[in-house]
């Protein structure tokens, strides 16, 4: 109810028994459409309100929590094309063949790619300034999407299974 004075609330809770798992998860993101044209950057801050900044473990008591203010940097699309690039890699860490990566623009055109011996997959011209959705798919494995947002060449993107 007040996004449209900048402010975004985000409440995440799951029951005290459904714990995360260990290890770095993605358990939000938040997509940026910029309009045209656009400051050059903008601050982004956490504060009390409109929910409190509060991390509880599963027993409501509070976690020692550090939430820091950030500077974004905000860009329109260009016309320039770049390019994007991973390794598809199995829970072994080894390299997967012949797994189809796809990458999805916001008008939900598709391009596909087919990793090769080493896993490695590869996009050339991509249309930087976009958000894409990249996904990848394999027989007796699942991927996770993970969202883009190209503004110069991505390279070095690994992408794992879910387990």
């Amino acid at each position: 109810t007040q996004a449209a004075s900048g402010k975004l609330g985000v409440l995440i809770d799951k029951a005290p028994a459904d714990v995360f798992t260990a290890g770095g998860k993605t358990v939000l993101t938040v997509v940026f459409n910029i309009v045209v044209p656009s400051p050059n950057s903008t601050n982004i801050s956490f504060s009390d309100g409109p929910v409190v900044s509060e991390v509880v473990n599963g027993s409501a008591n509070a976690l020692t929590t550090t939430f820091s203010t950030s500077n974004i940097v905000l860009s329109g699309p260009t016309a320039a094309g770049v390019s994007v690039s991973g390794t598809v890699i199995d829970p072994e860490g080894r390299p997967m063949l012949n797994t189809t990566v796809s990458l999805t623009n916001s008008s939900g055109v598709r391009r596909n790619a087919l990793t090769g011996p080493f896993g490695y997959f590869h996009f050339e011209n991509v249309d930087s300034g976009q958000t894409y959705t990249l996904t990848a798919g394999a027989k007796r494995y699942t991927f996770a999407p993970r969202i883009l947002s190209v503004s110069d060449e991505v390279t070095g993107l690994v992408l794992t299974p879910n387990e």
